[in-house]
C-alpha cells in the first residue's frame, strides 16, 4: 500500500536530458538569492546539472568556463548587472543557448525588453512551479538541440523558430 501511495503522490520526473556520455545536461542559473538557487537545484537535479552563479558577472564567467548549457536562467533584479544586461551579454557569447528571464516583479517594460533586447525564450514569474520550470527547461533543451543541429550560422533563428512553433502565447501572456 505504501508503494502505491508513493507512486501516486511523488511525481518523479522522467528526464531524457542526457548527453551522449550519459551525463546530465547543464543549465546555468543566475540569481542573487541563495534560496532560489538552492530551490532550483533541488527541483531539477534529477534532470539537469545546475551551474549556479550569484551575480551577472559570475554568470558570464561560468558561461565562458563551464559551457555549453542547454539553457540560461536569470533573475531580473540583481546588484551589479541586471538580468537584462546579463542576458544581453550571454546572447553575444552563446547565441544558440535559449535564455529564460525569471522575476518576482513582472512589468510590461521588463517583458518587452526581455523579448526585444535579449530574445528571451521564456519569461517566468517567481515563485515558479517545479513542473512549469521543468517544462520550460525541456523546451529549451529541444530548442538548443535544434539550434546546434542547424549549424552555427543559423543557430539563433532555428531555436526562435522552434520556440515560436510550440509557444502558447494565450497562456503565457494572459
Amino acid at each position: 500500500m505504501w508503494i502505491g501511495l508513493r507512486r501516486r503522490f511523488c511525481h518523479i520526473p522522467r528526464c531524457f536530458a542526457l548527453e551522449k556520455d550519459n551525463k546530465l545536461k547543464q543549465i546555468l542559473v543566475v540569481d542573487d538569492d541563495p534560496f532560489i538557487l538552492e530551490g532550483i537545484k533541488r527541483g531539477v537535479r534529477a534532470c539537469y546539472t545546475v551551474v549556479a552563479a550569484d551575480s551577472g558577472e559570475e554568470g558570464l564567467r561560468r558561461l565562458l568556463d563551464n559551457g555549453p548549457f542547454v539553457a540560461v536562467v536569470s533573475d531580473q533584479h540583481m546588484p551589479g548587472l541586471s538580468g537584462l544586461e546579463f542576458l544581453e551579454r550571454a546572447r553575444s557569447i552563446a547565441p544558440e543557448t535559449p535564455r529564460v528571464m525569471l522575476t518576482g516583479f513582472p512589468s510590461t517594460d521588463v517583458l518587452s525588453d526581455a523579448i526585444n533586447r535579449v530574445a528571451a525564450f521564456r519569461f517566468l514569474q517567481k515563485p515558479v512551479a517545479r513542473a512549469e520550470l521543468l517544462a520550460v527547461l525541456s523546451d529549451c533543451d529541444a530548442a538548443y538541440a535544434a539550434a546546434t543541429r542547424a549549424g552555427a550560422s543559423s543557430a539563433e533563428s532555428a531555436w526562435i523558430r522552434d520556440g515560436l512553433a510550440c509557444a502558447d502565447f494565450d497562456a503565457e501572456f494572459a
